[in-house]
């Protein structure tokens, strides 16, 4: 299985005159399998990074263990604190312009208006956190990625892809998509295939969005309950209905952005 995906990334990398391919390690099974095959496919053409934005240790040990048994060339970047500081900027920035009064005493005095901390209470507050790490890690990807004539390989499989797993303009993109076609069952036998360290593979699957957080129970429904649902297999109607409601609700993910033209 992985000499027909290397050939593939190879054939890819090529038609895009591209030199080699990047991709974001995030200690996970799914980033340890793309890592593997990157080096299959380009030993001394392969980049890895790992941005630290609240990482847990486990997957930040976990993505320091791919580097080392793949030998591969890396950048560890800790962005916490300028996460941290963006963050507060852009939902506590005071209302300098909501009138000429306010922005004129401001310019007289330097005085700030109180900053509006109430968004500290909205319920979906880690949400929008973890959309905006997943956001800026795919904008400095492409960083690199630019930098080095590089194509960035997605670390998406099939069960992620069918419930539009994955943020929007975040870790749901790439240049090419390696593991795409795989269920995560399909996953893990290719991570015994390509020797991924057994702590990686023994890890629960997450995102690392937020402390805690885990793939099964974000979703509602196990990695078994969805490769049933996509072979058509019968699974309780509990998890039938929770996966396509995800999928009805992520479908826009999917989808070219809509317009009149």
């Amino acid at each position: 299985m992985s000499n027909e995906i290397v050939n593939w990334i190879k054939n890819e990398v090529k038609k895009a005159k591209a030199k080699g391919v990047i991709v974001a390690v995030s200690g996970g099974i799914d980033s340890a399998v793309v890592a593997a095959l990157a080096i299959k496919a380009f030993p001394k053409n392969s980049l890895g990074l790992w941005m630290d934005i609240d990482s847990s240790q486990e997957s930040s040990r976990n993505a320091l263990r791919i580097f080392s048994k793949y030998n591969m060339k890396n950048i560890r970047i800790n962005i916490k604190n300028d996460f941290d500081n963006l963050f507060k900027t852009i939902f506590e920035v005071p209302d300098l312009y909501k009138d000429v009064k306010t922005y004129e005493n401001y310019i007289k005095t330097g005085i700030m208006p109180e900053a509006d901390k109430s968004y500290l209470e909205d319920p979906n507050i880690d949400l929008i956190k973890g959309n905006l790490k997943a956001r800026i890690r795919m904008s400095i990807l492409y960083s690199y990625e630019q930098k080095n004539n590089f194509l960035v390989l997605s670390t998406s499989n099939l069960c992620e892809d069918e419930i539009g797993y994955y943020t929007k303009w975040g870790d749901g993109v790439g240049d090419i998509a390696p593991i795409i076609h795989l269920l995560k069952s399909d996953v893990y036998k290719l991570a015994k295939e390509l020797d991924v360290p057994l702590n990686v593979i023994n890890s629960k699957p997450t995102a690392d969005l937020w402390e805690g957080q885990t793939d099964e129970e974000e979703m509602g429904f196990t990695y078994d309950e969805l490769e049933k649902y996509i072979k058509g297999e019968k699974i309780s109607s509990s998890s039938k209905n929770k996966i396509e409601l995800l999928k009805l609700k992520n479908n826009h993910k999917k989808k070219n952005i809509p317009s009149m033209r």
